[in-house]
């Protein structure tokens, strides 16, 4: 923003705020993502989306998350199935998977799990891996994914306030 280079920043200089200063009036989603912090999800991260569809009139944000929900579903429920065989090529594929996604909607702590999660089973040998260390972290990164996606629910048209 030229504007903020000739005076020093305020709050409303946020990538959030300058992204969502172009909505138009009534667009509740993209007044909700303002509040993205509180809900859980990294503000800077929305706005970049934001950013793809300025007028909000493709509806992206709102498109991107509900994808990010079914998605979150499907793959849940691939990681359920991968670790009760003690597929770790699946839940690394899982992992792998949700990292970037999650990423990309401004879920950072769940990123960051994700990565963890991946980087140990590509690092470690099957055999040497530790079944209950690694239980608890996927045990910590579904915590992860069910807070991701209270923040959506919340920043979602008709989702609970």
């Amino acid at each position: 923003m030229l504007i903020s280079r000739s005076r020093p920043p305020t709050p409303t200089d946020s990538p959030a705020a300058a992204a969502f200063a172009v909505a138009p009036a009534g667009d509740g989603l993209r007044a909700a993502v303002a509040e993205a912090p509180a809900a859980g999800l990294d503000a800077a991260a929305l706005a970049r989306l934001a950013t793809l569809d300025p007028t909000g009139q493709s509806r992206l944000l709102e498109r991107v998350l509900t994808a990010f929900r079914v998605s979150a579903d499907r793959l849940l429920s691939q990681l359920d199935a991968a670790q009760i065989g003690g597929d770790c090529k699946a839940i690394r594929l899982v992992a792998h998977t949700l990292k970037s996604s999650s990423a990309s909607i401004g879920a950072l702590a769940l990123s960051q799990h994700c990565a963890r999660i991946e980087a140990l089973i590509r690092d470690t040998a099957t055999h040497d891996l530790n079944p209950a260390s690694l239980d608890a972290d996927l045990d910590t990164l579904r915590q992860d994914l069910a807070a991701a996606l209270r923040a959506i629910e919340r920043l979602l048209p008709n989702g609970p306030p």
